[in-house]
């Protein structure tokens, strides 16, 4: 009969220790499902941090995000994902940009910073949007682990502990 007990009580265990699995990893893919939506509303409901102008550069290389979750840890308030996410990198395209804006603007009489910021941030859209038409993405690979925190009865992510998460969203631009 004790076995039977032992055996029951792990058996409940496990069922629980792999409920909390399941919610944080379903948290996770709804959080990338709003990366990967690259709709500037659900973004900014999701994480108002990100409401920049310069989040316009990278919502559309958002949407060729790819990841695979390949484990789940859940312990107490913590819940480490590891996953492999495959996302376009921009990184290889920035003498061109540079290039390309430097010869655009070189005569300009551009004279406060915001101005110039306002033109690289519309230039940069524009520029990287016309390489997603064109097919002309190189991807980057990164296999990296996740960690969500439970707050209340939801799981979220902490940017302070997901540095690599978030220089992948930058697509290389933090290069």
């Amino acid at each position: 009969m004790k076995k039977y007990v032992l055996l029951l009580l792990s058996m409940i265990l496990l069922t629980i220790s792999c409920g909390k699995d399941a919610v944080a990893k379903r948290m996770f893919e709804e959080h990338m499902k709003i990366i990967q939506s690259g709709d500037m509303n659900k973004i900014k409901k999701w994480d108002a941090s990100m409401n920049t102008p310069e989040i316009g550069i990278v919502l559309e290389g958002f949407k060729k995000i790819t990841y695979k979750i390949n484990k789940v840890e859940t312990k107490d308030k913590t819940a480490t994902i590891n996953v492999t996410i495959k996302y376009p990198d921009y990184s290889i395209f920035g003498n061109e940009f540079h290039n390309m804006i430097t010869e655009k603007y070189k005569s300009s009489n551009i004279s406060s910073k915001a101005e110039v910021n306002k033109i690289v941030i519309q230039e940069a859209t524009k520029f990287f949007n016309e390489k997603i038409k064109e097919n002309k993405l190189s991807y980057s690979e990164k296999t990296i682990d996740v960690i969500l925190e439970k707050q209340g009865n939801n799981w979220v992510l902490n940017g302070e502990k997901n540095l690599e998460l978030i220089s992948i969203l930058t697509l290389g631009l933090d290069k």
